[in-house]
């Protein structure tokens, strides 16, 4: 993973963290290598932050070695996707708990600020959800549906109220691309999606 911020660059190496502006001289790491430690898991920059998973922690960091601090020490787990709104990173995560269920999760880079958002149901696991982003207002993101084998468009407005699967007269007949690309389009979100009888066309969600 990699992330601009300023004139530098952060990125991730294994285990280690690193800041440059593309010169020997102004190459750095931000976290040494530890061992047996977990890998960095990059999220997004939040203002002038980079926010990250490491060591079942979230770190953030300004691009200095004293900036550079945890947030908030949970069983996070492996985030592969994170979107940004309302000043905030959205990403996947444990719950934390016992249990260990998937979630939905925000944070605005302070302790008191990162909070689980929804906890999906016990058989959703991370590698069922993909292409979260950010669209206008709406966090989405979608899920796959192992009875129908499709994916469903799920919304987010950063409230456990808010979180819910887009319910349409198409839903369970849409056949979603792997990594599906939604847009603002004629005040709506646009995607690309086909049926079985028929092939991929645009789609709208008013």
């Amino acid at each position: 993973f990699f992330v601009g911020t300023g004139n530098e660059i952060v990125l991730t190496s294994g285990n280690d963290l690193i800041v440059t502006d593309g010169s020997v001289a102004g190459t750095r790491k931000l976290i040494d290598r530890l061992p047996g430690g977990s890998y960095v898991s990059g999220l997004e920059t939040l203002s002038n932050m980079y926010l990250f998973l490491k060591d079942l922690k979230l770190w953030k960091t300004d691009g200095t070695k004293t900036g550079t601090v945890a947030v908030k020490e949970m069983g996070f787990g492996y985030s592969p996707a994170a979107a940004v709104a309302d000043n905030c990173v959205y990403f996947i995560g444990y719950t934390g708990d016992y249990l260990y269920q998937t979630a939905l999760w925000k944070s605005d880079g302070t302790a008191s600020g990162t909070q689980m958002v929804f906890r999906f149901d016990e058989s959703i696991n991370f590698d069922k959800i993909k292409d979260l982003e950010t669209v206008g207002e709406k966090l989405i993101f979608t899920i796959l549906n192992d009875s129908t084998g499709y994916r469903t468009i799920w919304i987010s407005d950063g409230t456990e109220a808010g979180t819910l699967p887009l319910q349409n007269n198409l839903d369970g007949r849409l056949i979603l691309e792997h990594d599906a690309q939604f847009t603002l389009y004629n005040d709506g979100i646009a995607f690309q999606a086909a049926m079985e009888d028929v092939g991929y066309e645009l789609f709208r969600i008013d």
